[in-house]
């Protein structure tokens, strides 16, 4: 499974690394970034990682956002 991640990884503009790509995925769904122009080409790696446990979404920056404003 694990080798399946990397050569999925590999497709991405990320260090290739699993760290870095799990880092950009949770930055990415911790900023509801995976809808915008850029983060639309990690949302299936974002998704991927996720459904393997690599990530979380705490689905928190909707709410963050109201009260700033």
């Amino acid at each position: 499974m694990r080798m399946m991640i990397f050569d999925y990884i590999q497709q991405y503009e990320t260090h290739k690394t699993l760290e870095t790509a799990i880092a950009l995925c949770q930055f990415l769904m911790d900023t509801d970034q995976t809808t915008t122009h850029e983060g639309r080409k990690y949302k299936t790696l974002c998704n991927y990682l996720l459904l393997e446990g690599c990530l979380y979404d705490v689905g928190a920056w909707d709410e963050y956002m109201k009260l700033e404003s």
